[in-house]
């Protein structure tokens, strides 16, 4: 099965389509595990809604404090039941049906699951990995989903890195999985957007990604040692 961990603040109707577009494409059962601020009420509100709605969709939500946006990946993929963990977002949109199928099919072609795989998102369609997948195993290889350390931005990043270092990225351009945003006239520019924005005006994520590479060169170390 696959866990779809998301991070989601203010945007309860971008969950309900996000839920739906899953259950409209989905060859099989699927896990969304949100992480919701714990004074989030309206996205707290729309969680039963779709607990109650969706059968083949499961909802596990996860609520909290306000933290680090890339640290929350991690709260999520803790909770998550799925082998296949999804980094992604709350403006996506799955559009291609059987995408799960094509994902976990490629999983299987590598006896050690060490692997990343994405799809066609409609912003970067091949170029960058905005929406990837990994194996439980990568993450208990390396101690964590995602880098704890970014308030918006760069979790895609890398783990592309390290998955260049191990040259083990499969692209499907067959399947897409929309990536909604302002830079490409897809999303509005809401009070979540303008929110992340400023703080990554003040943040430094760039010097932060730029810093820590021995720690990504660290990470494909230690994926190597369980690489077949």
């Amino acid at each position: 099965m696959i866990s779809i961990c998301m991070p989601t603040r203010g945007r309860p109707d971008r969950m309900r389509e996000l839920v739906e577009s899953i259950a409209r494409t989905a060859a099989g059962p699927v896990e969304v595990v949100f992480y919701i601020d714990d004074d989030d009420r309206p996205s707290l509100e729309v969680v039963p809604e779709l607990q109650d709605v969706h059968e083949d969709v499961s909802i596990a939500p996860v609520v909290g404090p306000r933290m680090v946006m890339s640290d929350s990946y991690n709260r999520c993929a803790e909770r998550a039941a799925g082998e296949i963990l999804m980094e992604c977002c709350d403006s996506v949109l799955f559009h291609t049906v059987g995408w799960d199928a094509a994902v976990e099919a490629e999983f299987a072609k590598v006896p050690d699951r060490i692997l990343l795989v994405f799809a066609r998102d409609g912003i970067h369609d091949g170029r960058a990995a905005t929406l990837p997948f990994l194996h439980r195993r990568w993450m208990e290889t390396v101690g964590y989903f995602m880098p704890p350390y970014f308030s918006c931005d760069y979790c895609d990043t890398w783990v592309w890195e390290v998955a260049e270092m191990l040259h083990r990225i499969v692209y499907l351009p067959e399947v897409f999985i929309q990536h909604r945003h302002p830079e490409a006239g897809t999303a509005a520019l809401d009070t979540t957007k303008i929110e992340g924005y400023a703080r990554g005006a003040v943040d430094d994520n760039a010097g932060i990604f730029r810093a820590k590479r021995p720690e990504r060169e660290a990470d494909a170390a230690k994926l190597r040692t369980v690489m077949a």
